[in-house]
């Protein structure tokens, strides 16, 4: 019977150390040396900077499976991001060379690695889409959008975002007041392209959110 890539990861990584994080605990530092990187098995990190205006601008969410910093790693590049347990985290950490000795020693580890990239890649696009974005209304919207991709799921009335966050989540992740971010969220409802649920938000068609910064 044929191992799955997932099986082989999971098998490789169980010879290390499982470590936990607590919720807004910071797992990396740009100034610490990263000897080591993590397998995410449970919860969400997420990535960002601080602006020379002492703004957090979020970069990336990893969500389980996902390794880091292993682009930062792989590239050789000096670290210049905090990583943040946004909830309860578990995670394996491992010795950075050995693992990517792993991963060269193993052709579909390897292309599954490429497919992570690619999908990283296009998340990126995304996130530099809402950045660029002139106004808080563009900005909030390329941020739906973004989460759609990456966390979203198929529901009877939309795309459900699968992830908890408030106001003030969203208003730190663009850089602007929360309540402008209220008044643009409430914008969208009125609209009828969002629905909001329990601390979660349904986009009801993306393509038509997507027209909305096009």
């Amino acid at each position: 019977m044929k191992i799955s890539v997932t099986d082989k990861i999971d098998s490789y990584f169980s010879q290390f150390t499982p470590v936990q994080f607590s919720k807004d605990e910071i797992i990396i530092r740009p100034e610490s040396e990263m000897q080591n990187l993590f397998l995410l098995k449970k919860g969400l990190v997420r990535m960002y900077v601080i602006t020379e205006d002492g703004e957090e601008v979020t970069i990336h969410i990893f969500r389980p499976t996902a390794f880091f910093p292993i682009m930062l790693l792989l590239s050789n590049r000096e670290n210049k991001y905090y990583f943040e347990a946004i909830e309860t985290v578990e995670a394996i950490k491992a010795p950075t060379q050995q693992v990517i000795e792993f991963i060269k020693s193993d052709h579909e580890v390897l292309f599954d690695l490429t497919i992570r990239f690619a999908d990283a890649i296009t998340g990126l696009a995304l996130r530099i889409e809402q950045l660029t974005a002139q106004g808080a209304y563009p900005k909030i919207v390329s941020l739906l959008l973004y989460l759609s991709n990456i966390f979203g799921e198929s529901v009877e009335t939309g795309i459900l975002i699968k992830l908890k966050f408030n106001h003030d989540d969203i208003a730190s992740w663009v850089g602007v007041a929360r309540e402008t971010v209220s008044r643009q969220i409430e914008k969208l409802e009125k609209k009828g392209l969002i629905i909001r649920e329990n601390h979660k938000i349904i986009v009801k068609d993306l393509k038509l959110l997507q027209q909305e910064i096009i």
